[in-house]
């Protein structure tokens, strides 16, 4: 059996079901439950990073993502101009 893609950070299981009616094996994983019924992992994606994955499609949360881009500009993570 082909390995399944893990979709991180989503609750729709829109991109799972996508991949699934495309004969792609998947599970969708987010702090939430799903809002649609299939294999569906509530929990912590950092700890279903690891596990035997084909890929990972990653949907993280856009304003989570701005804050960590701009504390990385705050820290000089990133350099920016003047």
């Amino acid at each position: 059996m082909t390995q399944p893609w893990l979709v991180a950070c989503e609750e729709s299981g829109a991109v799972r079901d996508a991949l699934i009616a495309r004969n792609i094996p998947a599970a969708s994983c987010d702090l939430k439950p799903t809002r649609r019924p299939g294999p569906h992992i509530q929990g912590n994606v950092l700890q279903h990073i690891g596990g035997s994955w084909a890929g990972i499609i990653a949907f993280p949360d856009w304003h989570l993502s701005d804050v960590q881009c701009r504390m990385g500009i705050r820290a000089g993570a990133v350099p920016h101009e003047a």
